[in-house]
């Protein structure tokens, strides 16, 4: 389980809207932009690769919910065999 924090929920959420734009992760040295945009990268990679939205792996990250039909088959393969199974 991932720490929860409320810029990767603003931020992935600002993502999965079909307009575009430039996201600024503003803050000091010590808040973890960089951790915090690459765990959001990576989350929408995955996304992408199960055709699901961002806001629904990020549920099953922290519990909320769990996957089921093809997306638990996709992410049992992905655990099995790696991303290039499914690509």
């Amino acid at each position: 389980m991932s720490y929860q924090r409320p810029q990767f929920s603003i931020l992935s959420r600002r993502i999965d809207e079909p307009r575009r734009f430039i996201q600024v992760v503003a803050g000091s040295r010590q808040v973890g932009k960089t951790t915090l945009v690459q765990q959001v990268c990576e989350a929408s990679g995955l996304a992408a690769v199960l055709n699901t939205s961002l806001s629904t792996v990020r549920k099953w990250e922290i519990g909320e919910k769990h996957p089921s039909g093809p997306s638990l088959k996709l992410l049992s393969l992905l655990d099995r065999k790696g991303l290039e199974a499914v690509l």
